[in-house]
């Protein structure tokens, strides 16, 4: 299936903002929607593997071009922001991973982890360097080879107005969206550990 997304971001800056009733995504956009951005799938991206494992029966069904929570209450954007620093080392506590390994380096922080949750992403050893932005509210995770940083990385926005968390995978270049072949069930529950623990500090 070819799936298109559409949302409103800031000119400027990228980021995403709410969007308004669904009768008015046909309409010209209101003045709370600076652009409106077309995202397009770079298929050659991904392993034939992954991305023939969509349509094997029992596959789990992928994050695809990303997901987003609902609106998020009760939590604090600077509670919020901290939980999910909490998973660059603590990663273990919101995803089936094993084998987890981190350090600190100059800028960032070098990670090492293997996957082991279902789909066509299991048994896969994932190497990342980390970046925090708390000024852009995004962590980035970078994946390497062979100890280069790819042109892929994998993103965790906050977004505000309203506050919710947003996960997907993209270029670094191009800032281009990525099909992500990760359990979107994982993802989903990644992010409702990350609400529980703000809502507990």
């Amino acid at each position: 299936n070819i799936e298109v997304n559409v949302n409103c971001a800031d000119l400027n800056s990228g980021r995403r903002k709410g969007w308004p009733p669904s009768t008015a995504i046909i309409q010209a956009p209101t003045s709370s929607c600076l652009k409106i951005q077309q995202l397009t799938v770079r298929t050659n991206a991904l392993p034939q593997s992954a991305t023939m494992a969509s349509v094997v029966p029992g596959s789990p069904e992928p994050v695809g071009l990303g997901y987003c929570s609902e609106p998020i209450e009760g939590c604090g954007e600077h509670q919020l922001w901290t939980a999910m620093c909490a998973k660059i080392k603590g990663v273990a506590d919101f995803l089936p991973v094993v084998d987890v390994v981190a350090s600190d380096e100059l800028g960032f922080t070098w990670r090492t982890m293997t996957f082991n949750g279902p789909g066509p992403m299991h048994g896969q050893v994932i190497v990342e360097h980390i970046y925090a932005d708390a000024a852009k509210r995004e962590i980035r995770f970078v994946l390497t080879k062979e100890g280069v940083e790819t042109d892929t990385e994998v993103i965790n926005a906050l977004l505000l107005n309203p506050m919710r968390i947003e996960y997907y995978q993209r270029a670094v270049t191009t800032k281009e969206r990525l099909l992500w072949m990760a359990p979107k069930s994982g993802t989903a529950d990644a992010i409702e550990k990350t609400i529980a623990i703000c809502s507990k500090s």
